[in-house]
């Protein structure tokens, strides 16, 4: 007998197939919610080799490592056996933890390096599943029967190929996807140098240079507004670049912390903007938006936010193409949703932010330069809507006061700062 830790339906169906005894035992979070799916699967000639339901402490033989994050996890990695084998997915996946914390940093390198300390390195596989997936059939979830395909080719799992095609067409779930992902996991079993020809256009985006950085995003914030909206972006930026450049020599971590914060905070999204974003976007015959419009949906006194209503896209379409005109008047006396305490806390913080950049320039110096690229970086911080926002605002205000401390409490800043 011997175990495999997967989501693991196909592989127990195509081992019942065979006559095998099976046993199974599913873990399932709130998939939606992206909490942990775990599948234990243990495949034997007959009943009496098989004991427990769930598998033993250092039982298992092969692990398909979808979600690196959930294969680290308590309950599931001490599972492996020092001999077992995985089949991984590099492409790791953001999980319910950012609702917590939206600047988690997850990091795939790590998690591997966890897994291979209490398993065989030297036989296991990585790939990004995920990617491969979406480029080989459109479909990242075809990823699981990929590397099911993969672990098969590699004689790491105990039924036959006919058992497990027959399990796939009962399953009855894109049924031609499944089949293919099963064969291109044997292709790459076998052909491992496929998989660069494959990714080889899926490379990630050059970092864009300062002046580019720049560009870009004064070139949105004429779709998002209007060009005198784009010209008062570049107008700050250049103050930030020529001060960085002033007192290092050279624009560096600070300018391009202001280009980023300062475009994040310029560009919120208002109803305006949401509007404009749902026309840029393609749905299906009769779609159906859930929102919590202003002055409509009423406040859940649970949460402190407005209840979502369901509005069918016959009336949400029409009513976005004429709201993303809006643009033109907002922050104006004609922008009713404007006056919105949210909306006004929004305007008052790109104010805040310009005065708080400005400065950060006059204190500019090697001693107060880490300050100064903090400051910058504060925006970043201040993500999600209503009350979600508002907590990260005042969290922010509070490292603000640190840093703005940390500025001004250097000999010589004093006075720069009161200019």
């Amino acid at each position: 007998g011997g175990g495999i830790v997967t989501s693991g339906a196909i592989l127990a169906m195509a081992a019942h197939i065979e006559g095998r005894a099976v046993k199974t035992l599913d873990f399932t979070g709130m998939a939606q919610k992206n909490g942990a799916v775990v599948a234990h699967v243990q495949i034997a000639a007959s009943e009496s080799d098989l004991d427990v339901v769930r598998i033993p402490i250092g039982g298992a033989d092969l692990m398909l490592a979808a979600d690196l994050a959930v294969s680290c996890g308590a309950g599931v990695l001490e599972r492996n056996a020092r001999t077992s084998v995985v089949i991984g997915n590099l492409d790791l996946a953001a999980t319910a933890d950012f609702k917590r914390d939206a600047l988690l940093s997850i990091d795939a390198l790590m998690h591997r390096r966890t897994i291979e300390k209490v398993t065989d390195a030297s036989k296991s596989v990585w790939l990004h599943g995920v990617g491969l997936a979406e480029k080989l059939f459109g479909n990242a979830q075809a990823m699981n029967t990929l590397l099911l395909g993969l672990a098969w080719q590699r004689g790491l799992v105990p039924v036959g190929e006919a058992a497990i095609l027959r399990a796939i067409e009962l399953n009855g779930a894109a049924v031609g996807v499944n089949r293919r992902a099963f064969l291109w996991g044997r292709i790459l079993a076998d052909q491992p140098d496929l998989i660069a020809k494959i990714m080889s256009d899926a490379v990630e985006a050059p970092v864009l240079s300062l002046d580019a950085l720049i560009a870009d995003r004064a070139s949105r914030l004429v779709e998002y507004q209007d060009k005198a909206y784009a010209e008062r972006y570049r107008s700050v930026m250049k103050e930030a670049v020529d001060g960085e450049i002033a007192a290092f020599g050279i624009a560096g971590k600070f300018s391009r912390a202001a280009a980023e914060g300062l475009f994040r905070l310029m560009a919120y999204k208002d109803e305006y903007e949401v509007a404009r974003l749902h026309l840029l976007s393609s749905y299906g015959d009769k779609p159906v938006f859930h929102m919590s419009p202003p002055l409509i949906a009423r406040m859940d006194p649970a949460t402190g936010r407005r209840r979502k209503i369901a509005v069918p896209g016959w009336l949400a379409l029409p009513l976005f193409g004429v709201l993303r005109h809006g643009r033109r008047i907002r922050g104006t006396a004609l922008d009713l949703f404007g006056r919105q305490a949210e909306r006004q806390a929004e305007r008052a913080l790109i104010e805040q932010y310009i005065g708080d950049l400005r400065l950060a320039v006059a204190a500019l110096r090697p001693e107060t330069r880490d300050a100064a690229i903090g400051l910058a970086s504060l925006p970043d911080t201040i993500r999600g809507f209503g009350p979600v926002k508002d907590t990260n605002r005042a969290k922010a205000e509070a490292q603000r006061e640190t840093l703005l401390t940390a500025l001004v409490a250097r000999p010589g800043t004093v006075a720069l700062a009161a200019e």
